[in-house]
């Protein structure tokens, strides 16, 4: 263990500031914003939850795979990113961390 070290780049990516604090879920329908919701970042462990039928059919579609993306942010440390957009129609939806 005395050999331990941390390179200072790796060090600096460590913080609890590079972690988000929200997680957003945003819905468009004909240019408006409908729904606009802000969860802890801890609630992703439940995003199949959050989302109704129609959103999780379409991620169905999409060939989306909800528990890997909830597996990437994880491993990535919860660090800022879109997690996935789904558009169609007059709809989009936006689910990001920040």
């Amino acid at each position: 263990m005395a050999n331990l070290q941390i390179q200072p780049d790796e060090a600096a990516k460590c913080g609890f500031d590079s972690m988000t604090r929200y997680l957003k879920i945003r819905v468009v329908e004909d240019g408006r914003t409908k729904v606009e919701l802000t969860q802890y970042t801890s609630t992703i462990e439940h995003l199949d939850e959050l989302l109704d039928e129609d959103v999780k059919r379409r991620i169905g579609e999409q060939k989306i795979a909800l528990k890997q993306i909830v597996s990437d942010v994880r491993r990535r440390g919860y660090t800022p990113a879109s997690l996935f957009c789904l558009s169609g129609g007059a709809k989009q939806i936006d689910v990001w961390l920040e």
